[in-house]
């Protein structure tokens, strides 16, 4: 189900998901050895992967509270925190400005920001402008993802506060704060949204398919709008 997604595609161009997937998987296969430690390192790169990945605090944070409860171990949950840092860093060597990338946002035509968690009246306005079946900016795919990802969340909360925090983490924030930019590309790094769809769809055959071959269409539609060159991102 996930590789079908439509944002499955730009795993196989020179974006920056490709990198944070894998250190994704990294996290989830250690949580799920419960090996704290090892993950909450592997979450230390995230941020410098792509920033949105310091909000993986969120989900690490719930699973030791669910496993161990508090202890100064616990800590380790704000190593994305460290990486944010670093990335910051990074910034500040190379331009000698920390927060370059927060003010390159302004030349995006929505104006990702953090402050839109805050203004629901802008996010609802955002949601609604759908003035294409699929473009970067006013995607009625992106709006039918999102849509998707808001329905599955009580099977999502049922399964664990870990996966539910992943999606509230890189489904949910990421999608307000940029007001749907791009919400293809985002929503496939929200991995538990395509395990539960499976697991709902998985004792009707028929609905399977029909939502495969669904969302295999829409990647190809992608796919076809990157080779025109009409779809920048």
């Amino acid at each position: 189900m996930w590789l079908v997604s439509p944002g499955a595609l730009f795993l196989n161009v020179l974006y920056s998901e490709t990198v944070f997937i894998g250190l994704l998987g990294g996290v989830f296969l250690l949580v799920a050895r419960r090996s704290m430690g090892s993950g909450c390192g592997v979450e230390f790169f995230l941020p410098l992967a792509r920033p949105v990945g310091s909000f993986m605090i969120l989900p690490l944070m719930v699973f030791a509270f669910q496993t161990q409860g508090f202890r100064w171990r616990s800590l380790l949950c704000f190593l994305p925190a460290a990486g944010f840092a670093a990335h910051l860093g990074v910034l500040w060597f190379f331009t000698g400005n920390l927060w370059e990338g927060v003010e390159a946002q302004r030349f995006y035509s929505n104006h990702p920001s953090i402050n839109h968690l805050w203004k629901p009246g802008e996010v609802a306005e955002a949601f609604l402008q759908v003035r294409d079946f699929h473009d970067p900016q006013n995607s009625a795919i992106d709006r039918a993802l999102f849509l998707l990802v808001l329905l599955l969340l009580p099977a999502i909360f049922r399964r664990g506060g870990f996966e539910f925090a992943w999606v509230i983490a890189l489904g949910i924030i990421p999608a307000i704060t940029n007001l749907f930019l791009s919400y293809t590309r985002f929503v496939t790094m929200a991995v538990p949204v395509f395990i539960v769809l499976s697991k709902e769809l998985e004792n009707g055959e028929i609905r399977y398919w029909l939502t495969v071959t669904a969302l295999g269409v829409f990647q190809i539609i992608l796919l076809g709008r990157v080779h025109t060159k009409s779809m920048a991102v």
